[in-house]
């Protein structure tokens, strides 16, 4: 139901229908529209965790080394307009090697996480463009360059 709502509130965001297409204008934007609607889905759930979340019990307790390397990962490709690229991060059934499958959802929840500190769950839905672009940018960065902050 969030991405319903996603794509109306911030139709700038999507310049395609789906969020399944996104990564046609960089890996980022996919990973920032599922991200969101599975930090959106834990926030409006009181009590979910976020293995039930994410739909995965090995995404919610990645280890720290491994959360790093999905995140650099994600940094590496994060302007990919690449659909393999984009099928090794969010399809069930692909992943990049030692790392698991769908694992754009987890640095996307992650990111959106972050943001939800200081934002609220409309302002998160309404963000676009190059601040959102540069802020998807550090904090995944950031997840690169540090795996203890989230252990």
């Amino acid at each position: 139901m969030f991405h319903v709502y996603h794509h109306d509130v911030n139709p700038a965001f999507f310049p395609t229908k789906s969020e399944n297409d996104l990564y046609q204008y960089g890996i980022y934007r996919q990973m920032w529209a599922e991200g969101l609607a599975t930090y959106v889905s834990q926030h409006l759930n009181p009590g979910t965790t976020e293995a039930t979340a994410l739909f995965s019990n090995q995404l919610a307790t990645l280890p720290p080394v491994q959360l790093q390397q999905l995140a650099c990962f994600v940094e590496q490709h994060f302007d990919s307009r690449s659909a393999t690229d984009a099928d090794l991060l969010f399809d069930g059934g692909q992943h990049p090697p030692g790392l698991p499958a769908r694992g754009g959802y987890l640095i996307g929840y992650l990111v959106a996480r972050d943001l939800g500190m200081s934002h609220t769950l409309a302002e998160l839905a309404d963000m676009s463009g190059e601040l959102l672009e540069n802020a998807l940018r550090t904090r995944v960065q950031n997840l690169c360059l540090s795996p203890a902050k989230n252990a």
